[in-house]
């Protein structure tokens, strides 16, 4: 069998045996492939496509074995978000006990640490409630994941039910909407701005256009969004509010950007409710030994839990941008 290996070779949909040749990158590891290339079997380079017959199951495997014999299939977001047809999701047992938990519960705090798969079963919740015919608001504290859920979920049937936002670019389109601009340039983004000030002017915002509330919230990184004045917030855009209504939030106490007082009080406010607590525990994401070292590196304490073994891992360091990639094509060639 010929098969190229290329720089940036990614594998999507691990969990349906499901491999894809990245197609922005035209150089195998020896030499450039040029446009309409031969580049393997039934595979040709046409532009920045890759065109290639669909491999047999047999074929699919025998690839995932060459490219990457250390590492289990282990589900990702990245892996739901990209497959090329729509397909049910496919979670660890793990993740299925909690998303049955939350279906269970019309309001719940789901914890886990770093690759435990919280994004997997926050857009699984999302897609499950727009099935059921509900206004989704699925919110998410990063920019790049929220465009890329929102990409991956361009396809689902109800996609239409589902509004994915980065949080502060929702506030910022309500309070312009709103005519109230200017004073939102009087205040300086520091912490307290994103925590107090930003959720307070959404909220005037909200109230003077009477904005429609959606039927149910879902929160992805929340422990960097539950704050007092953004819990005001959620509470006024959700139909029936925090107390009665539906919402899911989902967050790492590990990553809270916001001092332990700030998180005492969202879990005070939270409390009366008495939402269903649920925690995940396995990581689905990394091997046992690249968990290892990132938390060495970074001081986050990633799960190892279910973690599969696989080769050593080594650390490489580099000055710039175009210091790493020059050692990135040194590595791969």
């Amino acid at each position: 069998m010929k098969l190229p290996i290329l720089i940036n070779t990614v594998m999507r949909d691990a969990a349906s045996d499901g491999i894809f040749l990245c197609p922005s990158v035209g150089k195998t590891k020896r030499s450039p492939v040029k446009r309409g290339s031969k580049v393997a079997d039934g595979i040709y380079l046409e532009g920045k496509s890759l065109l290639c017959d669909p491999p047999s199951l047999a074929l699919i495997r025998k690839a995932r074995q060459i490219l990457r014999p250390d590492v289990e299939s282990a589900f990702s977001v990245g892996g739901f978000l990209t497959v090329v047809e729509s397909k049910l999701l496919q979670l660890t047992n793990e993740q299925i006990r909690a998303s049955r938990r939350m279906a269970s519960n019309p309001r719940t705090i789901v914890r886990g640490k770093a690759g435990t798969g919280k994004t997997v079963i926050a857009v699984e919740r999302a897609r499950l409630l727009a099935g059921q015919g509900k206004r989704v608001l699925f919110l998410c504290f990063n920019q790049l994941l929220a465009s890329h859920i929102r990409f991956g979920l361009a396809k689902e049937p109800n996609v239409s039910l589902i509004d994915v936002r980065h949080v502060h670019a929702l506030y910022a389109e309500v309070i312009g909407r709103a005519g109230l601009s200017d004073k939102l340039a009087r205040f300086s983004p520091d912490p307290g701005f994103y925590a107090h000030q930003f959720p307070q002017l959404f909220v005037e915002g909200v109230l003077a256009l009477e904005l429609e509330t959606w039927d149910a919230l879902v929160v992805d990184e929340a422990q960097d969004l539950l704050t007092s004045d953004n819990l005001d917030a959620f509470d006024l855009i959700l139909t029936n509010g925090l107390t009665r209504g539906e919402w899911h939030f989902i967050l790492d106490p590990l990553q809270n950007i916001y001092d332990g007082d700030i998180q005492n009080e969202a879990e005070a406010r939270l409390a009366p409710i008495f939402p269903a607590y649920d925690d995940l525990f396995e990581n689905c994401r990394n091997t046992r030994q690249v968990a290892t070292q990132a938390s060495i590196i970074s001081g986050i304490d990633l799960a190892l839990q279910g973690a599969p073994d696989g080769s050593p891992c080594d650390n490489v360091y580099y000055g710039s941008p175009a210091d790493a990639l020059a050692k990135l094509d040194e590595i791969v060639k």
